[in-house]
């Protein structure tokens, strides 16, 4: 299989803290993703649940995490047969725009 690289940039209304706190608290993550029992932190397993039946999605570790500016996991997805994914997502604050 190759190698694919997928890169997306989102732009939100809110502040690192806010975002870093729906990336990384468990309660915060399932309102988006999916649940965890415990919070994303460096160095941790990382196990994600189906919403639905409390089945084992994702796992892996959380390979770096510095509050909060930047998060970096790979994970092992069950459903897509086993496949092994990274994640980084670095939280960079944007200058206002000067008129």
């Amino acid at each position: 299989m190759t190698d694919c690289i997928i890169r997306k940039s989102i732009f939100l209304n809110a502040d690192r803290q806010t975002v870093w706190a729906y990336l990384t608290d468990p309660d915060k993550l399932a309102i988006w993703f999916h649940a965890q029992k415990t919070p994303l932190a460096e160095g941790q397993p990382m196990k994600m649940f189906s919403a639905d039946t409390g089945d084992l999605l994702m796992w892996s570790d959380v390979i770096v995490g510095r509050e909060p500016e930047y998060l970096e996991y790979t994970f092992i997805i069950k459903p897509l047969g086993y496949a092994v994914s990274t994640v980084d997502v670095p939280l960079q604050r944007l200058q206002a725009a000067h008129s």
